[in-house]
């Protein structure tokens, strides 16, 4: 620990304290007494001194710690070699070593310094962004299992002792408008076909009381037996149909999710 008369050691690395203690040699303070008053070293006082004489405050940024001579680098033309086999393969470094007999490491080394040691990620497939023109033509329904329980559990107490054997389960069902983001919920027993049926019966009823009326329904999962299986129309009184899209990815169910 450091008191409060001896600054920290890391102050002397930092860009600031480089321009204090230049600033305190400017303003008629010794190297030696600038820098013990910033934590430094005599030399590294004259070293900071001589360097913004050369260059000014640019040359107290950090440098590189790159030597300035690297005897055992490879030449240029193999370094070409190698990037050059990089960008016709798309291969790694274990398989350019062998094209051109070096070490893996040699040619790791190599793709790094040229900033392509990690291929650029593949482009994704644009996202259809849509939104239906009126309320209630389009709704989102889905349903998520949550455990019961009778109180705080282990995991916030952190015992191991779990106090809610056999509390069951309830669903959350849910129904967005597709335009106006209008959602309405319910938690039910269970995610039966009767129950599925019975939620997306009262779901339209509400909606049409709420002045947005549904004319399809829409899941945005694969469609589950329950609802394959329901028989009837869900809402047969409100003219609605069922759809059904593709597989699902995170970005389509974000509206279920917000």
């Amino acid at each position: 620990m450091h008191d409060r008369v001896c600054p920290p050691r890391r102050m002397r690395f930092s860009f600031e304290s480089r321009c204090r203690i230049v600033q305190l040699i400017a303003q008629g303070a010794s190297p030696q007494a600038a820098s013990a008053a910033c934590g430094a070293s005599r030399a590294t006082g004259y070293r900071l001194w001589r360097r913004y004489r050369e260059g000014g405050f640019r040359a107290l940024a950090d440098r590189p710690s790159t030597p300035r001579r690297q005897p055992r680098r490879l030449p240029s033309e193999a370094e070409r070699e190698i990037l050059h086999w990089r960008c016709e393969l798309g291969a790694g470094p274990a398989v350019i070593a062998t094209i051109v007999e070096r070490p893996s490491s040699t040619v790791h080394k190599v793709l790094r310094r040229a900033g392509c040691s990690r291929l650029p990620r593949a482009r994704r497939d644009p996202r259809v962004r849509y939104e239906r023109e009126r309320p209630g033509e389009l709704l989102h329904v889905d349903t998520k299992k949550l455990a019961r329980f009778f109180e705080i559990g282990k995991r916030i107490r952190k015992d191991g002792i779990n106090r809610s054997r056999r509390a069951g389960w309830q669903h959350l069902h849910v129904a967005i408008d597709d335009h106006s983001r209008l959602a309405y919920c319910e938690v039910l027993r269970s995610e039966r076909k009767e129950e599925c049926a019975a939620f997306l019966r009262r779901a339209c009823a509400w909606y049409s009381a709420s002045r947005a009326s549904s004319s399809s329904a829409c899941s945005p999962t694969t469609p589950r037996p329950t609802t394959r299986t329901s028989g009837a129309t869900p809402a047969p009184s409100s003219g609605s149909r069922a759809a059904t899209r593709g597989p699902t990815r995170p970005g389509r169910t974000a509206r279920q999710r917000r």
